[in-house]
């Protein structure tokens, strides 16, 4: 099969030599003889410059105008169609998440150990609440030990003069993560399958192949009802944290993980 290739200066030439363009400029140029003919009679050569400018102007503009006309495909925006697509889009997003979570649910049933969730990845929406969404790396249940099980990943932890504060940033930022998945009505709907959260935030260093590696640098264990206790008490700081949770953080150093949490296969590369 011979595949054309776009010439678009060769389209533009085509475009140029229209014949009714064509025709259109040779009027115009013959309507305006007769009147640098009759100017010249007056023997002003400034007139006769100053006309043929104008009507040699006002030619170019007439073409440009006639060209858009030629070429324009007269297409123009439906708006019902693209609403109409948007509302079809947003049908089957909600298909989508109904099959998604019944798949989920049909699975822990089962006492079977299943990611969940994907849903906080997948839909923009729910993904721009925390950035924790962006960064989460495994989302499972367990329904053998009641537990749901997240880690998140945030990347390299910056000099030392970062770490002295990566502790009050890091349990703010939790704070407010568990804020919203406590009032999240998807992760309501397993509700059921767990009594245990294990939250771990893996950090990234080198190997000795230069290769990026996951590390844990904070692991909390918190029961799943005091998690929505934290978010309904006003001005929760970290003190209040450390007093529903089991905490382990040591300013950013490798520490011993609640869990050893799963990450999908070929993740931890």
């Amino acid at each position: 099969m011979v595949i054309r290739q776009h010439a678009p200066h060769k389209k533009r030439f085509s475009e140029w030599t229209n014949p009714w363009l064509i025709a259109i400029g040779v009027v115009l140029l013959l309507i305006g003889l007769p009147m640098v003919l009759w100017l010249q009679t007056y023997h002003s050569d400034i007139a006769v410059r100053i006309f043929v400018i104008t009507w040699l102007s006002l030619t170019t503009i007439v073409l440009l105008m006639a060209k858009n006309s030629l070429t324009d495909p007269r297409y123009f925006v439906d708006r019902k169609v693209i609403e109409r697509t948007k509302q079809e889009i947003q049908t089957h997003r909600l298909v989508a998440r109904k099959e998604m979570l019944k798949n989920e649910i049909e699975t822990l049933q089962r006492g079977e150990k299943a990611p969940v969730l994907d849903v906080w990845r997948l839909d923009a929406t729910l993904c721009k609440r925390h950035p924790y969404f962006a960064a989460t790396k495994s989302l499972l249940i367990i329904p053998a030990q009641r537990e749901l099980h997240l880690r998140v990943q945030i990347g390299e932890i910056g000099d030392s003069g970062d770490k002295k504060s990566l502790g009050d940033t890091l349990f703010k930022d939790i704070i407010a993560y568990f804020g919203i998945i406590a009032q999240d009505p998807y992760l309501h709907m397993l509700r059921n399958f767990f009594d245990i959260m294990v939250f771990q935030i893996d950090s990234l260093r080198e190997d000795e192949h230069r290769i990026d590696t996951p590390f844990p640098i904070l692991s909390l264990l918190i029961e799943a009802p005091l998690v929505v206790s934290l978010n309904n008490t006003v001005g929760t700081d970290k003190k209040r944290l450390f007093e529903l949770a089991d905490i382990r953080f040591d300013e950013g150093k490798e520490i011993e993980p609640h869990r050893s949490i799963e990450l999908p296969a070929a993740e931890g590369l």
